[in-house]
C-alpha cells in the first residue's frame, strides 16, 4: 500500500483493513462478543488539517480459542455458518438448537485426516522423486517449528490464512493451497495449524480433571504396566469425558500412522528364542514419576522412531493437556516428563515386540 495517495476533487478511494489477532484471550473475547475491534485512524492531508476516522472492525467467528464441548455443536459450514445471536443476549454465534453434531470437533478430524493423506504423498513423492526429499534426519518434523524447510516467513504466514479461512468455512484442506505447492510444503502448514489449535482449545483434550485424576494414579502406583495395559488404563480414565477420549484416540492414532510412514519398524521376530521377550520387557516402563525411557536398540530404524516419539510427545504433551500453572521447578519438570509419557505410549507401542 502507498504511503501517499493524491486525491483530485470527486476522487474516492475504497480501504480495506485485515486485522490478524493471536492473542487468544482476544480471540475468545471475540468470538463471544464480549469484545469489539474499535480503533480511530488518522487520515493527514498535506498542508492541511488531520482527520480522525472512527473505525469499527467485523470480527469473523473463528474455530480457534472454544473448548470441545463448544466445537462438537458447531454445523456442517464451520463456525460461519452459525447464527448470529438473539439481539437480548451477549454470548457467541451459536448452534441455536445447541444439539451435538460431531463426536468430536470436525476441525480436528480435518486436520489429522490432512496429516495423514499429505504425509503418504509426501513419502510416495521421495521415493519416486529425488528432489521431493524431507528432513529424515530430524526427529521433530513435520510438527517443530525449527525442523520446516519453508523458512520464508510471509509465505508460511499466507499459506496459513488460507488454511485457517478453509477450516472455520469447513471447506477441504488441502484445496486451499495453491496447485503448485509441494506437499511437503502443504504438510507443514497443516501440521503448524494443528499445534495451533490444539493450543487454542479452552480446555484442552486432556482437561486439568482429567489430568488429576491419571496424575494420581501414576504417582500412586506401584507396579510398573506393559504398554497394552497403560494403553488400556489411560483409554478407561477418558471415557469419563467421551467426546474428550474420542478426539485423544483420533490425534494418536494420526500420529501412529504418520510416525509408521517416516519410520516403519520390523515386524516382530517369530525365530524361536527369547529375543522378543527381551525386546518387550526391554520397551517396558512405568509411567509413574520413576518411569524410564525405553532403551535404544542397535536398529537405525528403531532408534529413530523411539526418538521421533519422544520428541512427538513432547511437543504434543504440552497442547493436549491443561494442567494447572507450576511455580517449582523441579515439580514442573515431573509433571512435563508424566505428561511426555502419556502420548509417547501410543507412539512407541507397536515397538514393544519389534527386534533390535
Amino acid at each position: 500500500m502507498e504511503a501517499d495517495v493524491t486525491l483530485v476533487p470527486g476522487d474516492a478511494v475504497n480501504i480495506t483493513l485485515e486485522v490478524l489477532v493471536d492473542d487468544m484471550t482476544n480471540v475468545r473475547a471475540l468470538n463471544r462478543t464480549t469484545m469489539h475491534l474499535d480503533d480511530v485512524l488518522v487520515l493527514r492531508v498535506v498542508e492541511g488539517r488531520d482527520h480522525f476516522i472512527p473505525v469499527r472492525g467485523s470480527w469473523l467467528q473463528s474455530c480457534f480459542g472454544k473448548s470441545i464441548n463448544g466445537l462438537i455443536r458447531v454445523p456442517e459450514g464451520g463456525v460461519r455458518a452459525l447464527r448470529p445471536p438473539r439481539q437480548d443476549s451477549d454470548n457467541a454465534p451459536i448452534n441455536r438448537g445447541q444439539e451435538v453434531c460431531w463426536s468430536a470437533p470436525r476441525e480436528l478430524f480435518k486436520l489429522t485426516e490432512a496429516v495423514v493423506l499429505l504425509i503418504e504423498r509426501a513419502v510416495a513423492d521421495r521415493d519416486m522423486i529425488e528432489s521431493a526429499s524431507f528432513p529424515m534426519n530430524s526427529a521433530g518434523w513435520p510438527f517443530e517449528e525449527n525442523s520446516w524447510m519453508v523458512t520464508d516467513r510471509s509465505v508460511r504466514e499466507e499459506r496459513r490464512s488460507r488454511l485457517l479461512e478453509a477450516l472455520d468455512n469447513d471447506s477441504n484442506l488441502i484445496e486451499s493451497f495453491s496447485p503448485d505447492t509441494r506437499a511437503v510444503e502443504k504438510l507443514e502448514t497443516v501440521a503448524e495449524v494443528l499445534i495451533l489449535f490444539l493450543a487454542s482449545i479452552e480446555d484442552g483434550i486432556i482437561t486439568t480433571q482429567l489430568w488429576e485424576k491419571l496424575e494420581q494414579d501414576m504417582v500412586s502406583r506401584k507396579q510398573a504396566l506393559g504398554p497394552e495395559e497403560e494403553r488400556t488404563w489411560i483409554l478407561d480414565v477418558l471415557t469419563s469425558a467421551p467426546n474428550h477420549n474420542i478426539s485423544f484416540v483420533f490425534l494418536t492414532s494420526m500420529l501412529s500412522k504418520v510416525a509408521g510412514e517416516l519410520a516403519p519398524v520390523p515386524g516382530p521376530r517369530t525365530s524361536q528364542g527369547s529375543a522378543s521377550t527381551r525386546s518387550s520387557l526391554d520397551h517396558r516402563r512405568s509411567l509413574s514419576f520413576k518411569g524410564r525411557s525405553p532403551a535404544v536398540g542397535s536398529d537405525p530404524l528403531l532408534s529413530r522412531r523411539r526418538a521421533m516419539g519422544r520428541r512427538w510427545a513432547e511437543t504434543f504433551a504440552g497442547v493436549v493437556i491443561r494442567t494447572w500453572p507450576i511455580l517449582r521447578e523441579r515439580e514442573r519438570r515431573l509433571v512435563e516428563d508424566r505428561k511426555r509419557q502419556i502420548l509417547e505410549v501410543f507412539l512407541q507401542g507397536d515397538l514393544e515386540n519389534s527386534p533390535g
